[in-house]
This record gives C-alpha cells, structure tokens and sequence, in this order.
C-alpha cells in the first residue's frame, strides 16, 4: 500500500454539500524497491512515485481521524477478533453497533482526475462468539458506495457477500450463504478504481452493511483506507532524493552496505511530501565446519555442522549428485561415496556464505566370529575367543571388553569389533548349561530364638550346606547361620553349583523388669527394662504379666498390690510387631514386713523410759526412728531414757528391717511431773472432822526424793519429823503428845538439801 504524508492540507470531520466546499488533494510520494532487505554486496532498484492523495487513514491514533461523518462511538479499535495485517489498531464494527448502523462514510472529494480506493477489509468468522461472530446471510454484506448527490442517494462500486465473492451489489434475501472459511475471513488488502459515474467535483464514499441479525451478530472490520487521485497537484514542482540531493528521473539502484534508509521528498510552493524505505543489509555468515566421521561400509554415517547457526538453513551438495537441505545429513556408507567431497553452505536471513569442504572415505567393516566351549556345567565359566585378533578394540555383548572374555553358561553371546572407527558384529554364539538344577525351600523370616528348615533338591550326589559336607538335602537353620546360608551341590553327572540363601531373621525382644521384691501390703510399681533392636523396623507390639497369684495385665508397666508375704514366680511376656516372643520368669520375693511396737516406764522428773519391742518380720530390725510431736529431738536406737515437760506425748516409732520393710505406730505417753513442795497446807485443824486434819506427802514424793519434813515450836523445839508418805503431822508431837494450837515452823530437806520452810498453824478450836 502507498504511504502518504498530507502537509498543509486537513480533511475535516463534516459534510460538505456544496461543490466549492468538496475537497481536492494533496501530494503523496510512495518509494518502492525491488527487495528491501538484501546481502552485503548486492543491490537494489529503488523506484520513486508521486501524486496527488485525496484521503489516507491509518486509524493508528484510535480514532477515525480526518475525512470521515460517520458516528465514531459504534466502533472500537482494540482488536478483539486478533491484529490487522500490519497489526496496528483498526476499525471493528462488533457488539456496539446495532443494526444499520455500521457504516463508515467521506466527506466529498473532488475526483475529477479520477484515481484508486484501497482498503484492508475481514469479515468474523460465523458462528463464533460475540463480537467475533461473522456475516452468513446473503444480505448481511458489505457494500462499496458512492454519492454524487450529497448522499442522497447511492451508487454500488462492489459488494462484498458471505459468501466470499465479490458481487456488483447487495442482491438481498436473508438465506444462510457463508461456507465454514471463506477470502473474506482473514485480512487482505483491496483496490477499485473510481467508476465513471462518480467522478464528479463532490463525490463521497461509504462502506456499508444494510442488514446484520442484532448488535452480537455479523461483524467486520476495515483499516488503512486511501483514496488516491489520478491528477498530480497542479504547479511547479521539485522531486528530489534528500541522501544526495539528486531529482528523482527514474529507477536508482543503490548497494548500501549496512542498513540505510532513503528519503525522496516532493515540494510545491504548496505542499511538500515525502517518504521514506529502509533497506535492510544483512551479513553474509561464515563459512561453516564440518567433519567427517568414519564412514563403514554398509553403516550409516550423519553429517552436521558445528557449532549450528540458530534459525539458518544448510545446504549439502557431493560431487556424486547428492543435493540436500537436510539436518543432519545421513546416509548409508558404500562404495559409491569413496573419496566423494561434500559441500556446505549455510543461509542465514537470504544471505549465503561459501562453503565448507570434506572428502568422505569409506572404510570396509571387519568380519567377526567367536570360538570356545558351548556348554558347560551351570555357573562355571567358559573361556570365549573373538576373531580376527589384531583388532583396535573388541565390546562383547555383556559389558566385556577384550579379545578373550570369561562368561557363564546358558547364554547367548555376541562381540562386536572395531577397526579404524567401522564396527563389525558377530553372529550369536550360545553356551548351553548342563543342567544341575536347584531349588531350596522352606526359606522365610524367622525369629532369631527360633529355627527354621531348609530343603534343597533331591538326587544330588552331595550337598555342603555351610562348609558341612553330606548327603542330606535338608538343613535347620538358626541366627547362627546369618546372614546366609551357602549351599553348594554336586549333580551326579559331576557338575557342581552354589547358591547363596539370604536369611531374614527378626530380632526377639529381651524381656526383663524390676524389681525383684517387696514388702507385704505394699503397692509396686513394676519397671519395664524389655529391649528391642529396632533397626529393622521392628516395634514391642504388647506385653503379658503373670503375677504368680492367679491375677495377671497387658500393661506397659502395671502396679501391682501383695498382702501375702511369700514367693511368687512373676512372668512377663514381650511380643515384637513381627511376632516375635521373649518371657522374663523372677522369683518374686514379698517379705512379711516386721510390726512396730514399743514399751515405756515413766520416771520422776518427766523422765521415761523407752524399748522397741517390734514384731519382727522376715529378719531383723535394721534402724529406728523415734519422733515426738513436742519437738524433742528424734531418736534412733531400740532402747534408750527421755525428759518431758508437760503431762503427756506422742511418740512415733518407725522401724526398717535388713529387708527394707518399714511400719510404724504411735502411741500417746504419759509424763509424770514432779512434785511441788510448795502445795504444802499451811493451816491444819485437827478436830475430828476429817478435814483437813492433817499434812501428808504423797507417795510419788518417797519414789522421787529421800526426804524429811520437821516441825518447829516458837522456842525452835522439834516436835514432830516426817520421812515418807504413810507419816502425817495431825497436830500431835513425836512423843504422842497434843500439840496446843498455835503457829510452828517447819523445814523440808530433799536429797540431803534444803528445799523449802514455811509455817502451818494448828486450831482445833478448843
């Protein structure tokens, strides 16, 4: 499509109906090539066009821009049904545009020299989604327009149809002629030249679609309009080449070396356009390297250059014919390639580099055969020779390398042989086995307490099962013989053969627990110590106790109550997850524990005597511990003598015999005071009357002091001496005498010391 460039010279956005308001054009220059991108060192022929452009829109800003009167708000120009052809924005008529509106309309142009329409142009494909959804009604075209008449009315230029042909107008009728895909389902470029009838002073131009279904139904779109006038602009003129000022006169041929754009401008005192094409120059690639691999007879071969251009194409050409532009190359290696020079060219963006070279050899494949024993006793090796020798490198079928391999019976073997890069291969050789079958049963996990039995074939003339040698085909298998057991037999045809058994053996708990014993009417605790090798995934999956009294639990660690003192043989049971059982049996030992108990002697002064007199149990007492809930300080022996203060205390005793066992009791004391000699009366009245006739000690005081208690007259006379409890002083003298009423003194001696005087005054009342 020509290119425009409108200077000085605007189309405006209305309808003009008079004549001396209809628009003539302006200039346009469009540059052309023969080819716009081109190799380093050649040319090209630019050709340089002018004239006059009546109207030329892009829609690139969005919008309609100049030239146009039709309602800009029914189109869109985001590309919702996929880019134009040089995918930049375009009009769309989609789901905005209601019936009888999708019109695109010119103002009027003076075409009087006559001239071209060009238009990009795409229908919606029918029956896809809104607002892609295209034209199938035979009416549901698109018509080219003119009007001479301000619009009024109108002239068919072409008729676009659904069902992609180009009718002369609208033939109508509302029948389905779109097939699935037609020309006017994708993007392409048109141009009609200005009928006869419309070239008039004032003509506009309309493309237009009378008829679509609803708003969501036929669409299409156009881009890139131009209407280009026959006449050039009137005036003088100056047509130049602005790279070197040279007036365009015709073809110019031009060889640029790097990429370059050229301007051709034309100028009026007017009016001045121009335009502007980029020939893009392209290097010419290096030549590119290959090699040659070795080339065998009768194998294929693969060519292929390194490194590899991206994006480029090789091209292979033999002085024996061969033409490709296949990547690799590959071919079979013959007498007919020897000595045959293959050429390579690379093109890289059109542009082609010299070739590279290579002379191909054919190198003929050795022919290879195997010698050596075929059979042999089953597992015993066989000795095989690869021929000819003198070979670069030998690979047998097995892995092995070498002219001379090791290899068992009961296959079949082949070894391939290199000579200069060219492989040959063997045809099979088998060794067959003298057959010495074999077969073990009974294998299977077992627990490493347990033992299971091995069965191997019958009828062989021996069988060593673990370096014992014999004739007998079965074997008990203990975790000794982990982790496997080795059999090795003799057939009686002599051959031997061994095999290795693997064992799976699961590890067995060890059962144990703690303690070993208790006292009677005591609860125990039992402390599970049970191990397990756990390696193996092997868990305790759960316990069993036996109590030795008829009583057991299936807990990790039960408690346990015994309120008979003997021996009592307690098992435990442990089970693996893979069932595997250990049992701990302890002979129980429940001790009768010893009952506490003691005996006391109170004593004068608060003093008491204490002796452990303990109901012993299994054994001896061990230790003992005296408590008092006065706070005296503890003792810890069987018998010893304490002071007291007040009336009575609670002594706890607690023993522990040699087996551990421990009781206690408690058991309230009474503490004797000591007597008070100031309690002595200190009037008497002996009268008879039996009260408070006499003074008398009691007889705590003869247990607790060696004592007297003299009488005094006023003359300091003694008259009467008290030394124990059964003497009272009643008024009558030592002699037997009455005493008269009246005041005496009297003095108390304890132990040889003075402990108290007072008075006591007699009145008998006579």
């Amino acid at each position: 499509m020509k290119k425009f460039l409108l200077s000085l010279f605007t189309l405006p956005l209305f309808t003009l109906n008079t004549e001396a308001q209809c628009l003539s054009g302006g200039c346009f220059v469009d540059i052309t090539a023969s080819a716009t991108t081109i190799c380093q060192g050649q040319s090209t022929t630019l050709i340089a066009d002018s004239g006059s452009a009546l109207l030329f829109n892009t829609f690139n800003s969005s919008t309609l821009g100049a030239g146009w009167v039709t309602n800009n708000n029914v189109v869109n120009f985001n590309s919702p049904c996929g880019p134009s052809l040089d995918g930049t924005p375009h009009v769309w008529f989609g789901n905005a545009a209601g019936a009888g509106t999708r019109l695109l309309q010119t103002v009027d142009f003076n075409v009087m020299g006559g001239g071209t329409i060009s238009f990009d142009l795409r229908f919606a494909i029918q029956g896809q989604a809104s607002p892609c959804e295209g034209p199938d009604e035979a009416d549901e075209g698109v018509s080219l327009q003119y009007s001479t008449d301000g619009g009024v009315t109108w002239g068919d230029i072409i008729y676009f149809s659904p069902s992609g042909n180009l009718l002369p107008s609208n033939p109508g009728g509302n029948g389905a002629v779109a097939p699935a895909l037609s020309a006017f389902n994708t993007w392409a470029n048109y141009s009609f030249a200005i009928p006869p009838a419309a070239i008039t002073p004032c003509t506009r131009f309309r493309w237009f679609q009378p008829f679509n279904t609803s708003a969501t139904n036929d669409h299409w779109g156009i881009d890139n309009v131009s209407i280009v006038s026959a006449a050039p602009p009137s005036g003088p003129s100056n047509f130049v080449w602005l790279d070197n000022g040279q007036p365009v006169t015709g073809p110019r041929v031009v060889s640029p070396t790097v990429t370059t754009s050229y301007i051709a401008q034309w100028a009026n005192p007017t009016d001045t356009c121009r335009d502007t094409i980029t020939i893009i120059v392209n290097p010419i690639p290096a030549a590119p390297s290959f090699t040659v691999p070795p080339v065998c007879q009768g194998q294929q071969f693969s060519l292929a250059p390194n490194p590899l251009l991206p994006g480029a194409t090789y091209y292979w050409t033999g002085s024996n014919g061969v033409a490709s532009n296949a990547m690799p190359y590959q071919n079979i290696g013959s007498s007919a390639w020897n000595n045959v020079t293959m050429n390579l060219v690379v093109v890289a963006n059109g542009c082609t580099s010299t070739a590279a070279s290579n002379v191909i050899q054919v190198t003929p494949t050795p022919v290879l055969s195997i010698t050596g024993l075929n059979q042999e006793c089953e597992g015993v090796p066989v000795q095989l020779t690869a021929n000819p020798a003198g070979l670069d490198s030998f690979l047998w079928s097995s892995g092995a390398t070498g002219q001379v391999v090791s290899v068992l019976p009961g296959q079949s073997y082949t070894v391939t042989g290199y000579q200069n890069g060219c492989p040959g291969t063997s045809q099979p050789f088998n060794v067959a086995i003298v057959p010495n079958p074999l077969t073990v049963a009974g294998n299977q996990p077992f627990c490493e307490n347990r033992t299971i039995t091995l069965t191997a074939t019958g009828g062989k003339q021996t069988y060593t099962w673990n370096g014992t040698t014999g004739a007998d085909s079965t074997y008990v298998v203990s975790s000794d013989d982990a982790p496997h057991v080795i059999l090795t037999v003799v057939s009686p045809n002599g051959c031997s053969r061994t095999d290795t058994i693997d064992l799976t053996i699961y590890p067995v708990p060890n059962a144990f627990f703690t303690p070993g014993s208790i006292c009677d009417g005591e609860n125990i605790q039992f402390d599970n110590v049970t191990t397990l090798d756990s390696s193996g995934g092997a868990a305790i999956a759960g316990y069993f106790w036996n109590f030795g009294d008829g009583t057991n639990s299936t807990d990790t660690e039960p408690s346990k109550l015994f309120n008979t003192h003997g021996t009592y043989n307690i098992s435990l049971v442990a089970v693996s997850s893979q069932g595997c059982a250990d049992t701990a049996t302890v002979p129980f030992k429940v001790y009768k524990k010893p009952e506490a108990n003691f005996v006391f002697a109170p004593y004068c002064f608060g003093a008491v005597m204490f002796s452990d007199s303990t109901a012993l149990g299994d054994t001896t007492v061990s230790a003992w511990l005296w408590t008092f809930d006065n706070g005296a300080e503890n003792e810890t022996v069987a018998t010893f003598e304490k002071e007291f203060d007040g009336n009575s205390v609670n002594v706890t005793l607690q023993v522990t015999d040699y087996n551990g066992c421990i009781d206690d009791t408690t058991i309230n004391v009474p503490v004797m005071a000591t007597p008070d000699f100031t309690e002595l009366p200190n009037v008497i009245t002996p009268n008879g009357d039996l009260m408070n006739d006499e003074i008398k000690l009691l007889p705590i005081f003869d247990e607790c002091y060696d004592y007297s208690v003299q009488f005094f007259n006023r003359w300091g006379q003694k008259v009467f001496e008290i030394n124990n409890s059964s003497q009272a002083f009643n008024g009558v003298s030592s002699a037997g005498t009455k005493l008269e009423d009246g005041v005496y003194f009297y003095v108390l001696v304890a132990n040889g010391e003075k402990r108290y005087s007072g008075s006591v005054t007699i009145f008998t009342g006579s």
